[in-house]
């Protein structure tokens, strides 16, 4: 799993700034219940595996993220950020793959198409159209 901060939340400002404009990838365990145990709930176990800065101020834009989407394969995600770009991650290692600039405002939408892995194809949106 993915998350975000964003840019303006009032908790954002109580963070430490490395922490400000971050995204985490959230390593997740479950552990069933026992067929012998049937009273015993399954739980939960969440790490933080990852965190990697991704917006820039000096964009023009705020620090904050505003959508990630993973493509089909689940190899590779992307994040639209406060700071009018799309960044793209290795999902194994957390680390930029690229850095897409074209919007004037924050990005908002993003899509990949079914066959993202071998046409490359992805779809992003954003209040400038």
């Amino acid at each position: 799993a993915v998350a975000g901060c964003a840019g303006d939340a009032d908790e954002l400002s109580e963070l430490p700034e490395q922490d400000q404009g971050t995204i985490s990838a959230i390593k997740v365990k479950l552990t069933e219940e026992s067929s012998t145990n049937a009273s015993k709930p399954s739980t939960m176990k969440a790490t933080i595996r990852s965190k990697t800065r991704t917006c820039s101020i000096a964009s023009g834009g705020k620090v904050g993220v505003s959508i990630c989407r993973f493509r089909p394969d689940g190899r590779i995600y992307a994040v639209g950020g406060w700071d009018h770009r799309l960044r793209l991650f290795s999902r194994t290692s957390s680390k930029p793959l690229a850095i897409l600039r074209g919007h004037e405002e924050s990005v908002t939408a993003v899509d990949w198409a079914k066959d993202a892995a071998s046409s490359g194809l992805l779809a992003t949106g954003a209040g400038d159209g």
